[in-house]
């Protein structure tokens, strides 16, 4: 469904981009605000609340611990883990079972990296960039 600018030059002239909201009338964002509210409802009835709970920890956590390579910041997120991250949410609550292999879309060693995200940020052991 494609609704074109309000108010607007032509789409594809240039003057309206694809995704900023705005740049199509309002019908095709109640479409859109619909179809994602229906999208998040199937989601939420496919994962337990575990999973859905893991499923934002762990990119959190491998989010810090990243950092640490792309901007050599090591102190200051280890800072921030300490801080800012709730115990409930830290590294340090994988349990290795391994259930998260399968569902990881990028198929990260994620019960294989955790425990050294804890260990490096949490109990200032030094920074490793291989396992």
């Amino acid at each position: 469904m494609f609704v074109p600018c309000t108010g607007a030059p032509r789409p594809g002239s240039g003057a309206c981009r694809r995704g900023m909201r705005g740049t199509y009338g309002p019908a095709a964002w109640t479409f859109v605000e619909e179809t994602d509210a229906g999208l998040n409802d199937q989601i939420d009835t496919a994962y337990t609340a575990k999973y859905r709970r893991y499923a934002r920890i762990i990119p959190s956590n491998f989010d810090i611990y990243n950092r640490v390579a792309m901007y050599d910041v090591l102190e200051d997120c280890r800072h921030e883990y300490k801080r800012w991250v709730p115990d409930d949410e830290k590294a340090a609550i994988c349990i290795q079972c391994d259930e998260c292999l399968s569902k990881c879309p990028q198929s990260i060693a994620i019960s294989t990296w955790l425990p050294v995200v804890e260990e490096v940020l949490g109990l200032g052991r030094p920074y490793v960039n291989a396992v």
